[in-house]
């Protein structure tokens, strides 16, 4: 299937869950807030939030509206790409559901510093900026991937909230954001997705906090 194809699936997609993106949307800027305003409860509804929005673009993008789809990457036919979406999202919905609701292991916090103004950064990234770049880029905006559906915007924006984090994250909770952003770099380059610079971008600061964070468990151990 070539770009084309692409573009149109995600449009057709995007118009059929209009009233989820806007759902989960709302959810995205509650994850501003909810730090700003620690209860018992904020760590955890945070957490379920990026659960869903994991879910969702996992069952409902990877599983029903991109299962058929066959992006040709450099040349190679990506037969399992809707299943391969579906079985990660899915799966790292149910790590942060585990994580950061049952075993409350997450705690994020509105905070000063360098960590907190890019997480902030890569969070407005994925909310806004997709849209915006879908317009520079000559596409509209409809057509393009939108946060809390499609899995770049959702990996972009959860990295950025992870980077929110006031105590060491597990490196199971990093690992698959980090690996699919990474793979960002594949869907500008072949599917002409530009706005997934960010993803790639994101991916690259997911694996440096991998490595803190397995330094502060390290350093941890050690004392």
């Amino acid at each position: 299937m070539s770009n084309t194809d692409f573009f149109n699936i995600i449009t057709a997609f995007n118009w059929a869950t209009l009233p989820l993106v806007g759902i989960t949307w709302v959810l995205g800027v509650l994850c501003y807030y909810l730090p700003s305003r620690k209860t018992v409860y904020s760590n955890q509804l945070v957490s379920l939030i990026l659960a869903y929005v994991w879910s969702v673009a996992g069952i409902v993008f990877g599983l029903i509206y991109f299962r058929s789809f066959v992006p040709v990457i450099f040349g190679f036919p990506f037969v399992w790409f809707g299943y391969t979406i579906a079985a990660v999202f899915t799966l790292q919905g149910l790590i942060l559901l585990y994580f950061g609701v049952f075993q409350k292991a997450l705690s994020f916090k509105n905070k000063t510093g360098l960590s907190y103004v890019i997480g902030t950064i890569l969070m407005t990234y994925a909310i806004g900026l997709y849209q915006l770049i879908a317009m520079v880029s000559g596409h509209s905006p409809v057509s393009y991937p939108a946060f809390g559906t499609a899995p770049g915007p959702v990996a972009v924006f959860t990295i950025g909230l992870l980077l929110w984090a006031d105590k060491r994250i597990p490196s199971i909770v990093l690992i698959l954001p980090s690996i699919f952003g990474i793979t960002g770099i594949l869907s500008v380059l072949a599917l002409g997705v530009y706005a997934d610079i960010g993803l790639f971008i994101s991916g690259v600061i997911g694996f440096f906090l991998v490595f803190r964070h397995h330094r502060m468990k390290t350093t941890h151990d050690t004392d």
